[in-house]
């Protein structure tokens, strides 16, 4: 099954908007949080921070039947050595910069 453009441009429009979500408000041990830090579902109106999961949640990006959105998954995943993105942006020592920096080289990979 060969990748049409509107796959990637779809994958890179995904990539853009979960960046942008992330550079609006990052957060962890949570999926998305509302403006007083209460956990709400990443697609959820009052949500205004996300972690690097609940940001692809709400980019649709997590589609299993989208061959370019897989490869977008795996690529991230290859950047931040693991398929638990949460257990890594959750991590202590993680910061907001260093997930930023995951998703610009993700869309670097993706825009010719």
């Amino acid at each position: 099954m060969s990748t049409t453009t509107s796959q990637i441009d779809a994958a890179l429009a995904g990539l853009m908007a979960m960046r942008q979500r992330l550079n609006q408000g990052w957060c962890q041990n949570a999926e998305a949080r509302d403006a007083i830090g209460m956990e709400v579902r990443p697609r959820h109106p009052s949500a205004v921070a996300w972690d690097i999961s609940g940001a692809a949640v709400a980019a649709d990006l997590m589609d299993k039947r989208d061959n370019m959105k897989q490869h977008v998954i795996g690529t991230i995943s290859d950047l931040i050595g693991t398929w638990n993105w949460p257990r890594w942006n959750d991590a202590p020592e993680r910061t907001k910069a260093e997930v930023l920096a995951v998703l610009d080289k993700a869309i670097a990979w993706i825009a010719p």
